[in-house]
């Protein structure tokens, strides 16, 4: 039983992962998050070749994930600005740096408990089939990842 529930885990993570962050493909980094999401949810599409109810589904799911992302993300640049006020006050204040730390993982954490809740109830809407195309694509990331391979996103 806990070998099906890791590979419970191991599929709802995979699907998180590919609707929450599968934005190292080549170009992505200079597209807007929305211009990223709805690539990803065209190529999901496509993929899996999901039916009208089920693309209605992702599409909420990504834009639902998208603003409480936006909402909940830590504030770009702040720990680049805490560095520099460390380096030019010439001491680290440790527990300061720490706390900001802690501030920041808890802000990434809600967005993917967020993202996790999302995708393990779309990944409920998937067919057997479905699922089947699904675990093929991870068996095919981990053989590129095995060999070294250059990582460009969940959906290439």
């Amino acid at each position: 039983m806990r070998t099906g529930r890791f590979t419970s885990f191991f599929i709802l993570l995979a699907s998180a992962t590919f609707l929450f962050s599968g934005i190292a493909q080549a170009g992505w980094f200079k597209k807007t998050p929305e211009e990223r999401a709805q690539r990803m949810v065209e190529k999901v599409t496509d993929e899996l070749d999901l039916s009208a109810e089920q693309q209605i589904q992702l599409k909420e799911y990504v834009t639902e994930v998208m603003a409480f992302a936006k909402e909940n993300r830590p504030e770009r640049g702040s720990m680049m600005d805490l560095a520099i006020e460390q380096v030019q006050s010439g001491k680290i204040d440790q527990s300061r740096v720490k706390e900001e730390i802690d501030t920041h993982r808890q802000r990434i954490e809600a967005i993917a408990t967020k993202a996790l809740e999302r995708a393990d109830q779309f990944l409920q809407t998937l067919t057997p089939e479905q699922r089947g195309k699904l675990v093929e694509h991870l068996q095919e990331m981990k053989e590129r990842f095995a060999e070294g391979g250059h990582h460009r996103g969940f959906w290439h």
